[in-house]
């Protein structure tokens, strides 16, 4: 079996929990295959063997990310996609279709319905593994960049109030200095 290494990138701190992906596939040797490489890299994984047990896992415990075929009886992979992304609680898991269809039609439907990465059966893990990696490295830096964005606007709102507090501070100082100018002047007049 090939070397399995991932970035320790990827993999969150102590106080967070390790990444899961749910994997998709009507095939039991896939999903094990699947399996075993991804919880032999220290991911935890869950599989569904059609897209209703899909959508009912996603829904309960949304995972990290999932690898989902695309040929399937009943519900394929297009529409188990279209349902996830049409779902609040779901729509940001990034969705990488694992398929042995291979012409651009199908990969460019796969991008349309929501589908963030496209790997064509026969499979090598390194390159499943490489694409599963550089996808929560990217769900990762765009949670981060979320959190950073909701400090900067917390930030902003709280520099807006300081602004007005320090404009009410300067017309009230004003309102004093020129109180105080006309005492004076008052002053001078009686003396």
């Amino acid at each position: 079996m090939e070397d399995l290494q991932t970035s320790s990138s990827v993999f969150p701190s102590n106080e967070q929990k390790t990444p899961t992906i749910l994997i998709v596939d009507d095939v039991p040797e896939n999903l094990r295959l699947l399996s075993t490489a991804l919880s032999d890299v220290g991911y935890e994984v869950r599989n569904a063997i059609n897209g209703s047990v899909a959508l009912m896992s996603a829904a309960l415990e949304p995972p990290a990310l999932i690898l989902l075929d695309v040929t399937m009886p009943k519900m394929d992979g297009f529409e188990v996609c279209r349902r996830l992304k049409a779902e609040a609680s779901t729509a940001e898991i990034p969705v990488i279709f694992i398929s042995a269809l291979g012409e651009v039609i199908d990969k460019v439907t796969a991008f349309e319905v929501g589908g963030v990465d496209y790997v064509t059966k026969p499979f090598q893990i390194s390159e499943v593994l490489a694409r599963v990696n550089a996808q929560l490295e990217l769900s990762r830096l765009r949670e981060q960049l979320q959190s950073k964005n909701q400090q900067l606007q917390i930030c902003l709102e709280e520099q807006k109030r300081a602004e007005a507090q320090v404009r009410q501070l300067n017309l009230e100082l004003e309102q004093r200095v020129t109180d105080r100018t006309q005492q004076l002047l008052m002053t001078n007049k009686t003396l």
